[in-house]
């Protein structure tokens, strides 16, 4: 049987799970909040294309989670504070 184990603590694929969840709960927010039903269909795709991402992730490779968590982090980082964002991308 060829059975994976994780060779890392799984709560961390975990908060990954939970970092697109939250990212795509902010996606919906903003769906509902469009004006447009073309800027309102924009948020519910990257919704579904943040947990594709989430699902694509390798649950084994705690490089891939660590690093999927930060991209999924930095991403509701830049929609939640968007001057704070800038000016640390322009340093």
């Amino acid at each position: 049987m060829d059975k994976k184990l994780y060779d890392y603590d799984p709560m961390i694929y975990d908060v990954m799970r939970e970092s697109a969840i939250r990212l795509g709960g902010k996606y919906i927010s903003l769906a509902r909040q469009s004006k447009t039903d073309a800027e309102r269909e924009a948020f519910f795709a990257a919704d579904r294309g943040v947990q594709q991402e989430a699902d694509q992730v390798d649950r084994y490779n705690v490089n891939a989670v660590k690093t999927k968590t930060a991209e999924f982090a930095d991403r509701l980082n830049a929609i939640m504070n968007p001057s704070a964002y800038h000016r640390r991308m322009a340093a």
